[in-house]
């Protein structure tokens, strides 16, 4: 869920994003979805965010090292190497070969909601109470998809949505026991459903949310 990383109107970016918290959208050149980064919460939301998750405290995500595709693993686009950082490549291809989900929808997912991590915005707690690079709910209308299904996907002992190892790990484990996808090699129209269950809706009046996830999975060689 960009021509501009920052959605137009919405103020400029704090400068140190510093927040410590812990289961619409713009984008490239194209017509994009608002994600649900696009609108900053009010100080009463971040209050309340902070509060319930008081036990994370904010540091630089720590990316997993980039890894070697293992034999026999679906190699990427042309699309998907040129838009995805080499980092966050390897954390979708390693959880989802751990959580069995296409591992291109995965990142489509992670492309539509923060451009990969780098739309600053997704480091706060929005309106609707995601955050992060997969924009995980941790309350209010985004529900508590981390306290659900989350996942310490770089092993610190904690699970921060934050961080890209546990964002996409948590994101990988809801979608698979909680929304609905098929395991790798799953039929389109499947994983279309789960990328509606995740979002809380195919569609809304800005954009095909869905539509737009599958079209950006297809780009990144998923077949399904």
């Amino acid at each position: 869920m960009v021509p501009a990383l920052v959605p137009v109107g919405a103020p400029a970016p704090p400068e140190d994003p510093a927040s410590p918290v812990p289961a619409a959208r713009p984008r490239p050149r194209r017509r994009r979805s608002r994600p649900r980064w696009g609108r900053i919460a009010s100080a009463a939301t971040v209050v309340a965010a902070v509060a319930a998750f008081a036990g994370l405290a904010w540091s630089e995500p720590a990316v997993v090292p980039a890894e070697r595709a293992p034999a026999g693993a679906v190699s990427a686009s042309a699309a998907a190497l040129a838009e995805i950082p080499p980092d966050y490549l390897a954390l979708y291809r390693r959880f989802g070969r751990e959580m069995d989900i296409d591992w291109r929808f995965l990142a489509a997912i992670g492309g539509q909601e923060s451009d990969h991590g780098r739309n600053p915005w997704a480091a706060q707690v929005n309106a609707a109470g995601c955050v992060g690079p997969m924009q995980l709910g941790v309350g209010g209308r985004c529900g508590d998809f981390v306290g659900a299904w989350g996942v310490d996907g770089d092993g610190d002992g904690r699970i921060d949505p934050r961080r890209p190892a546990d964002a996409i790990a948590t994101a990988a484990r809801g979608l698979r026991l909680g929304k609905g996808a098929p395991p790798a090699g799953g039929d389109s129209e499947d994983y279309r459903r789960a990328a509606c269950g995740y979002y809380g809706a195919c569609a809304d009046a800005r954009a095909d949310y869905a539509a737009e996830v599958m079209a950006r999975a297809a780009r990144y060689g998923f077949r399904g």
